[in-house]
């Protein structure tokens, strides 16, 4: 099997996109495919035993569309002029003014017949100049009638074939009637102004509708194409010399200039500087970072420069990562939008359908043609499938847009839809509800001979070369208090339970209560009993008390979580005691300690067969199997290593607001697309009402062009509509 990710150019319409799917699906060979309309890309996997690319990229061909080929495709010289002169911008405008002309020629006799133009010109001539208007206006439009009826020649009919059928009916019907009226001279109505009225405006409205989206897509290049730069790139002689990006690789050193974009992910080896990280991290302030720290692409130095090893290269730097996951999220459909898709599959065909049937009704009621014509015209082109189909992925694009540029990613547009329907969400305890990171809050003396400050300098002493958190704990502590260590010689480690030494000619030892022989009752905090071993009896000296402090914001995280109706639970692998603490202090009920992995897999496998819907929120490590098995999952951090991240939610800036933010979102986002959908169901409703004619005992019709206006308007309200997420709140 094998995957590819293309664009294809030429969709209009969420028909399009699912006519492309299910035609392909019908190819032996394909498993998966999805296309994906506001994005305008594919993704395919396919068995290259049974069908290659290129055949699944002449099929798209075959139905009108253009898949972004790695071959050029060889167009005449006419095509290439005419793509090239003929910008999507000027075929609007210079359609636009020609139906102002047609319409002139066609109705301003209405107003003045002194200077109308059959008045002016005379009947035949001005007939003649509307033909001629007609057939280039169609052929500004001529993409509609390419793509429309090759739909319908492949049985998968989209909007194109809409407007194809219903301006291509109404020109061969004003065309019959040109000829006749050059023949015999028998002036009947024509409907060339409709046509041209009716491409002009739907050119109009696809082109307003591709701006938002390409404005709205915009959003996701969060930083300019790295391939396409260049940087100073340290040569065998030492010697910086400017490259382009791509032929930078790991181990490579950079020199970043003030002010400049650092391009990958590195590590700065000379200077330093304040930079800017909000790409990342969504945090204003800038941070000051000198030699030995890391620093991650598309982050800026602001007021120094700096030598930078790379770490990762621009494929695979951090801020590529975001961007892949964001534009695989962005490939991927939300159930709605299936839902939708399935819908406009039947709708086209529907419409094309109740058209046919209006107009045979019509015509053998009034027995009248030209109403008939005009009332199957009215219904096709009123008629608006995009609607449906731009409901969903408009909502999901600026959602997941808004959510990158403040530290929020969603990795699939399924968890983007659903995240809010979650009925528990349980925390880790460990870098989640509190910082991850061990402080001594407090030291009890027992021996009374002893104290503090000798206390802290045997402690300091026996952990000085030790890389536990707790003995680094110990030290920054000690640091701060500005106490020395003294020499400690033989010593001997006991593992998982404590250290020994000797200092100054005695034998200390400290680690947990176990290691000591008389019974000590601790609960509550993570402890380091200190203690001495003279002939042969140990006497304990003191306790440090650590804790893993409380986030800043975490209680009022879980106050607003608890006010939204959800159920809170913390599952650790830490002391029953400590996170009985913690979740008092949060005011959490439920909660659990000293779990291991595999134990709190069955906790949430339990509470999922118990019906429940559970969000997991972790660090991304530790919690993999809970977060894999979670029906959503949210990492706090993840920010240098997103590729392996089980999550499908990442707060990059490991700000715990970020779990009520992905809810929050969530829901805003649900609601606009059920507002989108209503819509654009409630539109079709009484539009296509309104064009078989049930309101025409009370005058109540429309006119082509009027249908072709609310067609317009229909696709602009539903993304017009999507634009509102882009003023949600985030919680900081």
């Amino acid at each position: 099997m094998k995957e590819a990710v293309f664009s294809i150019k030429g969709m209009t319409c969420s028909a399009c996109s699912s006519g492309i799917e299910r035609s392909l699906k019908r190819k032996k060979g394909i498993k998966i495919i999805e296309v994906n309309l506001v994005s305008e890309n594919a993704r395919v996997e396919y068995d290259e035993n049974l069908i290659s690319l290129d055949s699944i990229f002449a099929q798209i061909l075959k139905m009108g569309y253009t898949p972004n080929t790695q071959k050029e495709k060889k167009i005449n010289f006419i095509e290439k002029w005419d793509d090239a002169f003929l910008t999507p911008k000027r075929r609007v405008i210079l359609s636009l003014f020609l139906s102002v002309v047609i319409l002139y020629l066609s109705m301003f006799g209405m107003f003045s017949e002194a200077l109308s133009a059959e008045n002016l010109l005379g009947i035949k001539l001005s007939s003649s100049l509307q033909l001629v208007i007609t057939l280039l206006v169609m052929h500004l439009g001529r993409k509609f009638y390419i793509r429309g009826f090759g739909a319908l020649v492949y049985s998968s009919p989209n909007m194109d074939s809409l407007v194809a059928l219903g301006s291509g009916a109404a020109f061969l019907y004003s065309l019959f009637i040109y000829i006749k009226l050059m023949f015999d001279g028998v002036a009947s109505a024509l409907y060339f102004e409709s046509v041209c009225v009716i491409i002009s405006l739907i050119l109009l409205g696809k082109y307003l509708e591709q701006y938002a989206k390409t404005k709205s897509l915009e959003q996701l290049n969060l930083v300019l194409n790295f391939y396409q730069k260049t940087t100073l790139r340290q040569d065998s002689q030492g010697v910086f010399q400017e490259v382009l990006l791509k032929d930078v690789y790991k181990g490579d050193i950079l020199k970043i200039l003030p002010g400049g974009t650092i391009p990958v992910d590195g590590i700065i080896q000379d200077g330093g500087g304040n930079i800017d990280e909000s790409m990342i991290s969504g945090e204003s302030l800038p941070v000051y970072k000198t030699v030995g720290d890391s620093v991650l692409a598309g982050t800026i130095i602001l007021d120094q420069g700096c030598i930078v090893k790379v770490e990762k290269d621009s494929q695979h730097s951090t801020i590529a990562e975001v961007l892949k996951l964001v534009r695989k999220a962005q490939d991927t459909k939300a159930p709605i939008a299936r839902f939708a898709d399935v819908i406009s599959g039947y709708f086209v065909p529907f419409v094309i359908v109740v058209a046919i049937c209006t107009m045979v009704f019509w015509w053998v009621y009034k027995q009248d043609f030209s109403f008939a014509l005009k009332m199957f015209i009215n219904i096709l082109v009123v008629s608006c499938p995009c609607a449906l189909g731009l409901a969903t992925p408009m909502a999901i694009l600026i959602a997941s847009t808004q959510g990158i540029k403040n530290s929020l990613l969603f990795k699939d547009s399924k968890i983007l839809e659903n995240a809010h329907k979650v009925d528990m969400i349980i925390f880790d305890k460990t870098g989640t509800l509190t910082e991850g990171k061990l402080e001594v809050c407090k030291v009890e003396i027992f021996d009374p001979q002893m104290e503090v400050v000798k206390l802290l300098e045997i402690a300091r002493s026996l952990e000085e070369r030790s890389e536990h958190p707790i003995a680094k704990a110990i030290i920054q502590y000690t640091d701060n208090l500005q106490v020395k260590a003294k020499e400690a010689s033989e010593i001997k480690n006991t593992a998982g339970m404590g250290i020994e030494g000797v200092i100054d000619g005695i034998c200390y030892k400290m680690g947990n209560k176990e290691f000591f022989k008389e019974k000590i009752d601790i609960s509550g905090y993570t402890s380091v009993v200190v203690g001495s071993v003279e002939d042969g009896k140990e006497k304990v000296l003191g306790i440090l008390f650590l804790e893993d402090k409380v986030r800043a914001n975490a209680k009022k995280v879980i106050d607003i979580l608890k006010s939204m109706n959800f159920r809170i639970m913390i599952l650790s692998g830490d002391d029953e005691k400590v996170v009985q603490n913690v979740a008092q202090k949060l005011g959490i009920d439920m909660y659990f300690g000293n779990l291991k992995p595999h134990e709190k897999y069955n906790k949430i496998e339990d509470l999922k067969a118990s019906g429940m819907k559970v969000m997991m929120v972790g660090d991304g490590l530790n919690d993999a199997p809970a977060l894999a098995l979670a029906d959503v999952s949210l990492a706090m951090g993840g920010g240098n290593d997103l590729s392996k991240e089980r999550a499908d939610i990442v707060v990059l800036n490991n700000n715990i607001y970020g779990v009520v933010n992905a809810i929050r979102l969530s829901a805003k986002t649900f609601l606009n697309i059920k507002q989108n959908l209503f819509w654009a169901f409630f539109y079709n409703i009484i539009a296509i009402s309104i064009a078989c004619g049930l309101l025409y005992h009370w005058n109540i019709m429309f006119d082509p062009m009027i249908a072709a206006f609310a067609m317009c308007m229909s696709s602009l309200s539903v993304i017009f509509n999507a634009q509102r997420l882009r003023a949600f709140k985030f919680i900081k």
